[in-house]
């Protein structure tokens, strides 16, 4: 995962120390299935380099923002002009670099998180300390029972009394 953030801060600093800027059109929209009852909408498209040469590419889309896209709309593009090939829409690899160190932040949260309700569950209850009345501190356990149990047979309640 820090792989891929790495390589994505790299390639957005190239673009904006030496990208230059274009303009695409959507060319074409569709749908694809991504999985089991899953499909995502693809935008697929083209810009024109300074010497004529045509770069066409695709992305996938929210949900949200597919209804917002229709073909013939313009996109801005930012590409470096040593490779045109490595390029992205102008304006999304900001939020795009937000959103993985959020997720990446909140992985760590929850990972921490677990390991400490973990560590609260493997530690062991500390004993009550109690004061004598000559002012030494010891460790209280309850005993097992208040009372001895009755041995069996017909006594009377006078010699279970205090």
């Amino acid at each position: 995962m820090l792989t891929l953030i790495e390589r994505f801060d790299e390639l957005t600093k190239r673009l904006r120390v030496s990208g230059r800027n274009a303009r695409a059109t959507v060319v074409r929209m569709y749908t694809r299935c991504s999985g089991e009852n899953s499909n995502e909408t693809v935008v697929r498209y083209a810009f024109t380099l300074p010497d004529g040469e045509e770069i066409r590419d695709e992305y996938v889309v929210s949900e949200s923002a597919g209804g917002n896209i229709r073909p013939g709309d313009s996109l801005g593009i930012r590409y470096l002009p040593q490779d045109p090939r490595q390029h992205r829409r102008a304006g999304p690899e900001e939020s795009a670099m937000a959103g993985l160190m959020i997720a990446t932040l909140c992985s760590l949260l929850w990972i921490g998180a677990g390991g400490y309700f973990v560590k609260l569950m493997l530690q062991q209850p500390e004993p009550r300390r109690t004061l004598t009345r000559s002012g030494e501190i010891y460790d209280y356990e309850a005993p097992a029972c208040s009372r001895p149990t009755p041995p069996r047979g017909n006594r009377s309640l006078r010699e279970y009394r205090d």
